[in-house]
């Protein structure tokens, strides 16, 4: 409740708006007006403003990744049936969800880093490849068909994958990488 006081709003204020729904709770410690939230009615819209509200809550360093990172690139793919905000940082080892969130440990690059108004994610290619290790190849193939639509070419891809030898679902991005195709049907 501590950054609701600070904006001059009682707890018990609070609950008057949410119960009225002029504003929702997105996640603990985040709301959204009622109305904007209403308005987004899109997967990738409440994708984006769910990662947004964790982001504000997160103490450590991280970037959105996966699902996360391809909804604020604007990066269409097939819904997960359970989506996750996904965030990358460096220097944890392995990965864990808690809370809603899927904390990843992996490497990255400067270079695979695009900031966006209020948010950092990992750029549409590396995204690509994350969507294939992370949900397989019918929902990462789908990513992987509209980054190329999107303009990111099949070097770019094979790049992004190229340091992940060893790591969980290579094969299954290699397969993604020779099966994607800029004119197929979009998700």
């Amino acid at each position: 409740y501590e950054g609701v006081l600070l904006a001059g709003v009682t707890p018990k204020q609070l609950r008057g708006l949410v119960a009225s729904q002029a504003v929702v709770r997105v996640r603990k410690g985040a709301y959204a007006c009622g109305e904007h939230w209403r308005a987004v009615s899109t997967h990738a819209g409440r994708g984006l403003l769910a990662a947004r509200a964790a982001s504000m809550t997160m103490v450590e360093g991280h970037v959105f990744s996966h699902d996360s990172a391809a909804h604020s690139l604007g990066l269409p793919f097939l819904a997960p049936a359970a989506p996750l905000v996904h965030v990358t940082r460096e220097r944890v080892c392995g990965s864990r969800a808690t809370a809603g969130v899927k904390h990843h440990g992996a490497a990255y690059g400067p270079s695979q880093v695009v900031r966006g108004d209020r948010w950092v994610a990992l750029d549409m290619a590396r995204t690509a490849v994350d969507l294939v290790r992370e949900h397989g190849i019918r929902i990462g193939l789908s990513a992987c068909d509209s980054a190329l639509r999107l303009g990111v070419s099949s070097t770019e891809l094979a790049a992004a994958a190229a340091p992940m030898t060893y790591w969980r679902g290579i094969r299954t991005v290699r397969l993604a990488l020779e099966w994607a195709d800029a004119g197929a049907d979009n998700p």
